[in-house]
This record gives C-alpha cells, structure tokens and sequence, in this order.
C-alpha cells in the first residue's frame, strides 16, 4: 500500500508514515556517516592506524573513523536532549488548557497512540503549534494565541493539532534529532578533512618560499588540484545534504498533512494563517527548493495531488547517484592504486589487479564487498521510499529516464569531484574522447551503475503497481546495479585469460 494512500484507520496510516520515517533517518545516517569517515580516514591515515583495531590498511583506518563518528553522534544526541529540556522548561507552563481544548487534545491523542504533555507558551515561540520529545515525554507547546481558535475555528484547530500529533506518532522528532546529529558530525569531519588538506598546502608553500618565486609557484602548482578536488567533493557533498534535509523536512509536511487529513478531515483553510511568501514563479521555485515548509498553496494541492510529495523527494535519488558513484570510486582508487593514465594502460591494470588479488585476496574481496553492500543497502532504501510515495497509477517509463537523469547527475558531481579523474584528464590534456580511449572501464561502470538503477527503480514500480508488495521486491531488485558494475568491472579489469 502506498504512503499516501494508506486507509483512514489510524494504525495503517501512522504505520506507513513511520516506515517513510524509519527508511528515510537510515539513508541519512549511512550516507552521512560513510562518505565523510572514509574522507576523514584517507587524509589522516597516518593517526588512525591501528589504534584499536589492527586490520591493516584501508579497514582500519575507516572503521576507527566511523567509530570516532559514532561516539561523537552520541555526545550531541545527549546535548541535544539536554538543551531541549532546559529550552522548554523556560519558554513554556504546564497549567490547564481549558475543557474544550482538553476535550480536543485528548480525543485525537487516543486516536493517534500517543499520551502527549500540552505545555502553553507565550508569543515567544510564534503561533503555530510546536511537537518535540522533551526529557522522553512526547510534548505539545500549544501557544497561547491558539487556545481561542479551537472555539472559534474548531475544523482548523483540530486539523492543525491532528498533523503536529502525526509527527508525534511517527516519531518524526527523534528521527529529527539523530538526522540533525549525523549532518553536525558529518560535517564536522569534513571541515576536519579540509582542513588537513589546507595544512598541507601551507606546508608545501611554507618548503617552496625557500627556494623564491619559482618554488612558491611549483608548490601552488602541486597543490592546486587537490585543493580543487576536495574543495569541489565537499562542496557538493554539503549541497547535496542541504537540499535533502530541505526536501526530507517538506515531505514529511506532506505526509502529516494527509494522515491529518484522514483522521480529522481535509481542511485545506487551516493553511490561510500560515507564514507564506508572495514571490514571483521563479522566486517560488528557489524558495519551494530551499524552505523547509511548503507554500501554503502546495500544501493545499498537495492534499489532493499526491505526487507533490514525491516530487519533494526526488533530490535523493541525486544524493543516491552521488554515493554510489563516490563508493565505486574510491574502490577503484583502492584497488587500482598506482594506476593512472600517464603510467598505465588498461593491460598494466589487469596486471596489477591480478597481483594484489594474488598477494592480497581478502583484501580485495573485501573492498569489493564492502562496496556493493554499502550501494545495495542505499539502493533498497531510496527504491522502497520512492515506491511508498508515488500513486498507483503508471507513469513507469517516464519515471524510467526520470530516475535515469537525476541518478546520473549526481554520479556526475561524484566524477568531477575524483582527483584519480581530474588528474588522469588533465594529464589527457582536458581531452575526454582520449580519457575514455585510455580509461574505458570507468566510464562504462559509472554508466553500468546509472541504467542499473534505473532498471531496478521502473522493475520495482512496475511490479508494485500491479499490487505486489515492494519490500520483497525491493530486496530482490537492489542488488541489479551493483552487480551490473561488477559484472562491467570484471570483463574490463579481470585478464581475457581468466575471463
């Protein structure tokens, strides 16, 4: 059944609502975690070896940076709790609401499954009602200039109080909070891998004004494309997870508003009071890109067109062709280390990578391992929420190179972002016919990776919208690109003698 068109029963529908949660805090969690530790592990290589764990190199040094990611998420969650707590106990008042309101809180609370604390506050923190989690209790900060609305605008208040109650019971706060925890860290070791990399190029200027102008110049010239490189990684990578956070909060807007909407009615005027820009088109489209809410329009549009909540949802499949794309490379670099276009043909290649897998066999199953589960796990999560989300109804091949475009466009930030790419094309002279003459399977993998997402996106549409349930499905079509690329990898890189 899809998100959006779960029954009225409250069970059914707060039950979809909490899957789209779930799914969506644990595809934030691993791609902020992943990309961001394995940065932190190859730029400080040389501190995170074995200090625990001695699995030797690359293992060690990623999993003491995800267990350094792990610590550090658990410290802001606890402060994060900690300043929720202290915030509304001085912002708020646990006094009566009042027999109407009472009557009102307590009739949808037993609908929705939840026993939440109605604190009222004053005009500090606006007029809209607020749901969050403090000190473990599920609470509602009612303001006091709503306690009026719920004689004078019964439909509205109810609605309004039925959609913070959704949040509420699909634990949107907490998921919030982790989500919040994981972008803080993982930006955290990003600046902290930037920064490593700013200390090197000091470095090399501080050696290179030693020997005057033409050293300084010879240092700017070595250090210019790592700094773009990382510079231009970072820089998407935060983008990216900017726009999905942006996009997450708008959904889930959405989605509160239609289980409102099936337990109390539609009511479309709640949104008249709310805040709302008056922007021209192309204005509403930056702000409906960059705002957490939606418009008060959308919304009212959305509760009867229910692809706008999946339109809202579609940066992640960007996000997904970015993650994707920047595990396989790294894997590459990883196992092809050494290997580039000036010293190297694709014949040295197949040389190279047999031998490491000869010296090193789990070593190298390992990292190819590691890649399809991490890429299958993302794969499953972001096709079984884009399945919940969309109507029944067909569009499949549209969504086919849909899915195809936005997957690719990310997958090509991730290539432009890869200094093993920036460097082996520059050392092309900029010349990307003779790049893919001298590096064929790279490309071919990428798009390997591109079609079999998108295969595996429209098979899991195409067979859901026939009423086949889609975890199954999902499960069963995630791993198609993955293989696809090892299958792709495997005819170029494995000698034609073994093949």
């Amino acid at each position: 059944m899809g998100l959006l068109h779960a029954s009225p029963d409250r069970p059914a529908a707060i039950t979809a609502m909490r899957q789209e949660s779930l799914l969506r805090t644990l595809l934030v969690l691993l791609l902020a975690s992943i990309i961001p530790s394995m940065l932190l592990a190859s730029t400080y290589a040389d501190i995170l070896t074995d200090l625990v764990m001695p699995l030797g190199g690359p293992f060690t040094h990623i999993l003491h940076a995800m267990a350094l990611f792990v610590v550090a998420m658990g410290a802001v969650i606890g402060l994060s709790s900690v300043l929720t707590w202290r915030t509304v106990a001085r912002l708020s008042k646990s006094v009566p609401v009042g027999p109407t309101v009472g009557a009102i809180v307590e009739e949808l609370a037993a609908r929705f499954g939840v026993r939440p604390v109605v604190r009222i506050t004053g005009g500090v923190l606006g007029a809209d009602i607020t749901s969050l989690v403090s000190a473990g209790r599920p609470t509602v900060l009612l303001p006091a200039s709503r306690l009026i609305e719920a004689k004078t605008n019964p439909p509205a208040f109810r609605f309004r109080l039925a959609h913070e109650l959704a949040h509420l019971a699909a634990n949107d706060y907490r998921s919030d909070v982790w989500i919040t925890s994981a972008y803080l860290v993982g930006g955290l070791f990003m600046v902290g891998a930037f920064c490593r990399v700013l200390w090197n190029v000091v470095g090399s200027l501080i050696v290179g004004g030693g020997f005057g102008a033409d050293g300084v110049w010879f240092a700017l010239r070595g250090v210019a494309l790592p700094l773009a490189t990382n510079t231009v990684a970072l820089g998407s990578l935060a983008a990216l997870l900017f726009l999905e956070h942006r996009a997450a909060m708008r959904l889930r807007e959405f989605l509160a508003d239609a289980v409102a909407a099936s337990v109390s009615g539609a009511n479309s005027g709640a949104f008249a009071g709310m805040a709302s820009a008056r922007l021209s088109a192309p204005l509403r489209w930056l702000y409906s890109l960059v705002n957490e809410h939606p418009h008060a329009s959308t919304r009212t549009m959305a509760l009867a067109e229910r692809q706008a909540a999946f339109r809202a949802d579609l940066v992640t499949v960007v996000i997904q062709g970015f993650f994707a794309a920047t595990v396989i490379e790294m894997a590459l670099q990883l196992l092809l280390v050494g290997s580039s276009v000036d010293v190297s043909s694709l014949a040295e290649r197949q040389v190279h990578l047999l031998a490491q897998l000869t010296r090193y066999p789990e070593m190298v199953w390992g990292i190819i391992g590691s890649a399809i589960a991490l890429c299958a796990v993302a794969n499953f999560l972001v096709i079984r929420r884009l399945n919940m989300l969309q109507t029944r109804n067909g569009h499949t091949l549209a969504t086919f190179f849909q899915t195809s475009l936005l997957y690719a466009l990310g997958s090509i930030l991730a290539l432009l972002s890869s200094q093993t790419f920036l460097w082996e094309i520059s050392e092309a002279n900029w010349n990307l016919a003779a790049w893919i003459a001298q590096d064929p399977e790279r490309p071919v993998i990428y798009l390997a990776g591109i079609f079999g997402f998108a295969f595996a996106a429209f098979l899991a549409r195409l067979i859901w919208s026939k009423g086949t349930s889609p975890t199954p499905t999902s499960l069963a079509v995630c791993l198609l690109p993955s293989l696809l690329q090892l299958s792709t990898a495997a005819w170029f890189l494995v000698p034609a003698q073994l093949n």
